[in-house]
């Protein structure tokens, strides 16, 4: 599968008042953690009068995975 979110977020991010948050806004895998993250950064953006989504996008982008199974 081709990868396209870039397209969806290209088209939605300049709608100043509409913040893609969670696994079904984003269309990426967030864990529970890192989706409620996006919805703290998205009230935090509007709280403050910011539309750049960028801090918002930013969550879960590390490459490495940090959740482990228990033993």
């Amino acid at each position: 599968m081709v990868d396209r979110c870039h397209e969806i977020r290209a088209f939605v991010d300049p709608i100043p008042n509409l913040f893609l948050i969670g696994r079904n806004g984003m269309h990426r895998y967030n864990n529970q953690d890192h989706s409620m993250l996006t919805a703290m950064a998205a009230v935090d953006n509007i709280q403050q009068g910011r539309t750049d989504k960028s801090n918002i996008w930013n969550v879960n982008v590390e490459q490495e995975y940090h959740e482990q199974k228990g033993a």
